[in-house]
């Protein structure tokens, strides 16, 4: 939470920490704090060995980042971590082979050693993953100075996240930034204040929606699915929705790929056919239909995602509105025509109940007889009248 006396979420008097102040704050932070911290302190490592033209173009790439958090203390040999050198390490960086999959395990000062990278090359390397920590050390300042995760801000993304779905422009947001501050929520964990600057920004984006029912079935249902909404990136990655195939074809051309109304009129009738299915027959039907023709073109999560979803909801308004934004609009025409369909029939029924009614009042003194006889007569009447 931001402290009473604060009026903005920010650094007060930030420095750089020093090795032991870094550790020693990292020893204080739980366990799934860490995992938190680890896993970003990778993303990072990533992004700097992907930047980096001249490994990207050798041999070489990033594939996993070990800590040692008991690092220099000893204990058994097998769980401390050592360079290829023989040296004991903090950090263990996995490298592999693009051709062979060799994998090899290195500190941030052997990288010319071993991946055969020119001197300049590997200084610039080991200058960036240090800067990794001065990154860090941000969030590990807030953390000393007893600053925990701004919680009055993940309701509104939550909210603002549902809005995107419903959006009529086509609005980009940062999917890694919003992912990220989902997962320091979850642990409490303060964010940095580019983070928190950034996500004013995602929150103030002019959309073009309808306010938000956060009572109905479809925006709880979201809520409680957000996470794998986010991980799937499906729902808010405009090519994500396409197998792999048209999204390459899409990176070459501006052209965008269209589903003809077959597609979705034979979805439709689909859903409508066993929304009051169990899971498994309701995931056996979309799948077999994911095979076939037109239904190829999307990619499978997609189809996993209708599938919880249908089961949940049935095939309702709620429904429509957590789905993938372009399945929704194709299935929306088809959609309202049978929900027009079913008033009419009901209002139809209604009409003739009196009717009805009174004409077995009508018959119920004669046999079964009499009414089949009188009834067949009536029919045939009814016929030449037509």
């Amino acid at each position: 939470m931001l402290d009473n006396d604060k009026e903005e979420y920010g650094l007060v008097e930030f420095r750089p920490l020093s090795n032991k102040e870094r550790w020693e704050t990292y020893a204080k932070l739980t366990t799934p704090q860490r995992a938190v911290i680890d896993a970003h302190r990778k993303y990072l490592v990533r992004s700097e060995f992907v930047k980096n033209t001249y490994l990207k173009a050798s041999d070489w790439y990033f594939v996993d980042l070990k800590i040692d958090a008991r690092y220099p203390e000893k204990y058994e040999t097998k769980y401390m971590l050592y360079c290829e050198c023989g040296r004991r390490l903090k950090y263990q960086y996995i490298i592999a082979s693009k051709k062979t999959g060799q994998e090899i395990k290195l500190g941030s000062q052997h990288f010319k050693d071993h991946l055969n990278i020119p001197q300049h090359v590997a200084n610039e390397i080991s200058a960036k993953i240090n800067n990794v920590d001065y990154a860090l050390d941000e969030l590990l300042w807030l953390k000393r100075k007893n600053q925990t995760f701004p919680s009055e801000l993940i309701e509104r993304v939550r909210k603002q996240l549902f809005n995107l779905n419903h959006n009529q422009k086509n609005q980009a947001f940062n999917l890694t930034l919003v992912q990220r501050i989902f997962a320091f929520a979850e642990v409490d964990m303060p964010i940095y204040t580019a983070d928190y600057q950034a996500i004013q920004q995602f929150l103030n984006l002019d959309l073009e929606v309808n306010s938000v029912d956060i009572q109905s079935k479809g925006y709880q249902y979201f809520q409680e699915n957000i996470t794998d909404y986010l991980t799937s990136q499906t729902l808010y990655q405009k090519t994500a929705l396409w197998v792999k195939q048209i999204q390459e074809r899409m990176s070459q051309t501006k052209e965008q790929p269209k589903m003809p109304k077959r597609y979705f009129e034979a979805f439709h009738y689909l859903l409508t056919k066993i929304e009051m299915q169990t899971i498994e027959k309701i995931k056996a039907e979309i799948d077999l239909f994911s095979l076939r023709g037109l239904g190829k073109w999307i990619q499978p999560e997609v189809y996993t995602q209708i599938s919880q979803a249908l089961y949940q909801l049935g095939y309702t308004e709620d429904f429509l509105n957590v789905i993938h934004p372009f399945i929704r609009e194709g299935l929306l025409e088809f959609f309202y025509v049978n929900q027009k369909n079913d008033i009419v029939n009901e209002e139809s029924e209604r009409d003739a109940s009196p009717i009805l009614n009174e004409m077995v009042t009508l018959l119920a003194p004669l046999s079964k007889k009499e009414q089949a006889t009188l009834l067949k007569e009536l029919l045939l009447k009814l016929k030449q009248r037509d």
